[in-house]
């Protein structure tokens, strides 16, 4: 996906997938390569040759990388952030092969009784898979390279969906209240699935499992909801994305949420003309690349 952005507006320049004969994400992610990067690089040479990008974002899923959530002190140098994010990354590796913090997040802040607090999110990658991707990526326009994490896409457009809502209905409504809203996105992919909480607009927290049915997604939600002491009737919006699947029926789903799920949409924040997709286009599978670049 490429999208430009023009003060709180984005316009969608191009949207598709590159087909293989083989699984790319492998190829890039995998324990090793197989000698298809060159054809990876050259796929999206085609895609985007000609583009006027500034940024070039690469969206990962959890289970190809190193990924958690952090307290430090609120106020910190960005490099005393980043090595004390590389420090616990090198403890969380687990023997694993060793892995270097791409990307910080600021997620959000809290009072504590020991003083304030700035949850941080680090995705780490295994030096190999960074120098696959700068391969990869070598024949594209030369633009900043940044990495962010396929919730991180879940989360900014919900929360753009949030404030569009608020917008178109500002007139005359009364102010937010003080008591928190939460928005859940349960992201299904074939070998895994996604969950993503935003707490009053801002990313809360974020965790992934092997895939499951759709019952059990609604299990692990509810433990993932309780773990963060939240009652599931808090969430007062849920969304899916990724692979079509069915949650389970939609009443009983209402019932354990307090909100009936909505598929999240991508385009419903991107300048576009509805005509120009399908009926059947699945625009929820570009949550992650359409998000990650918000």
């Amino acid at each position: 996906a490429e999208v430009e952005q023009y003060g709180r507006r984005c316009r969608l320049l191009r949207l598709g997938s590159c087909y293989f004969e083989f699984e790319a994400s492998r190829e890039v992610f995998g324990e090793a390569e197989s000698g298809y990067l060159d054809t990876i690089g050259e796929a999206l040479y085609d895609v985007f040759s000609g583009s006027r990008a500034g940024v070039f974002n690469v969206t990962v899923h959890p289970p190809d990388c190193l990924s958690f959530f952090a307290p430090t002190p609120p106020g910190l140098p960005e490099a005393e952030v980043h090595e004390r994010l590389q420090a616990e990354a090198s403890v969380l590796d687990e023997g694993g092969p060793p892995r270097r913090v791409a990307a910080v997040e600021t997620v959000f802040e809290e009072q504590t009784p020991e003083g304030p607090l700035a949850w941080r999110h680090a995705l780490a990658l295994p030096e190999a898979v960074g120098a696959r991707i700068r391969r990869v990526m070598r024949l594209l326009p030369e633009a900043e390279v940044q990495y962010r994490l396929s919730t991180y896409g879940a989360a900014a457009l919900m929360n753009r969906i949030r404030a569009r809502r608020l917008d178109a209905c500002a007139e005359g409504r009364p102010p937010e209240p003080e008591t928190p809203d939460y928005a859940l996105a349960i992201g299904w992919h074939p070998e895994h699935v996604e969950f993503t909480l935003c707490r009053s607009g801002r990313w809360h927290y974020s965790h992934w499992a092997p895939a499951l049915n759709p019952d059990d997604c609604l299990f692990f939600a509810v433990s993932l909801l309780r773990q963060l002491r939240l009652h599931p009737r808090q969430v007062t919006s849920l969304f899916t994305y990724g692979s079509r699947f069915d949650l389970a029926d939609a009443p009983l789903v209402g019932q354990i949420f307090g909100a009936a799920p909505e598929v999240l949409n991508p385009t419903q924040i991107v300048v576009l003309d509805p005509v120009s997709l399908s009926g059947t286009f699945e625009a929820e599978m570009y949550v992650p690349c359409i998000g990650g670049v918000l």
